[in-house]
């Protein structure tokens, strides 16, 4: 009992077809190229990701489409920048608290690496102290919301990514065995994934 409207950037992440057809209306905004998006955020102490998006045309669809809705959901640790241009009730969600990942990312390299990504970890941190009250905050994994609500001094809410329980009773055949089988892609010394 929702309208949906999806802001999304254009590139190899493309809206999925079952949210468009849940949608209704979906905007794709360019990307900024990524040498200047690179050049940007060395000046601007900002995630390359971030810098892609950050253009003044997605600021503005922000502000146009967020003055519209009764509730802005800004999903990504790319997007923090965006916020700024949210009119009303908005929610963060960062898988990630970008700050903790940076930092992580800082303590696996040498170097200029490692000197860039505590650089930008600090700067992440402080602009992430610096939200407003009225923007509700949330992450992924309980440990990272309890360790960045004790960071920030605010309340934050873990909401996991949704699970399917897989088939429902009486769905498998009968009398034929199957094995459970679970996948999981991802970096193992990282906490979340730990968690998940």
């Amino acid at each position: 009992h929702v309208d949906l409207e999806i802001i999304s950037f254009s590139g190899v992440n493309t809206v999925d077809g079952t949210l468009r057809a849940r949608a209704e209306r979906i905007h794709e905004l360019p990307q900024r190229g990524l040498r200047d998006a690179q050049m940007l955020s060395l000046l601007a102490r900002e995630s390359v990701g971030a810098a892609l998006r950050m253009t003044a045309q997605s600021r503005k669809l922000v502000r146009e489409r967020s003055r519209a809705a009764d509730a802005t959901l800004v999903h990504g640790p790319h997007l923090l920048p965006l916020l700024d241009a949210v009119v009303g009730p908005c929610v963060y969600q960062s898988v990630d608290p970008w700050s903790f990942r940076l930092e992580m990312e800082a303590a696996a390299v040498r170097g200029p690496r490692a000197f860039y990504r505590r650089r930008l970890a600090s700067a992440r941190l402080a602009r992430e102290r610096a939200l407003a009250p009225h923007i509700a905050l949330a992450t992924v994994a309980r440990a990272d919301a309890e360790r960045w609500q004790a960071e920030l001094d605010r309340d934050v809410t873990a909401v996991p990514n949704g699970v399917s329980a897989g088939p429902e009773a009486g769905e498998r055949q009968v009398g034929s065995f199957e094995l459970p089988t679970l996948s999981f892609t991802g970096s193992l010394d990282y906490a979340p994934n730990i968690e998940s």
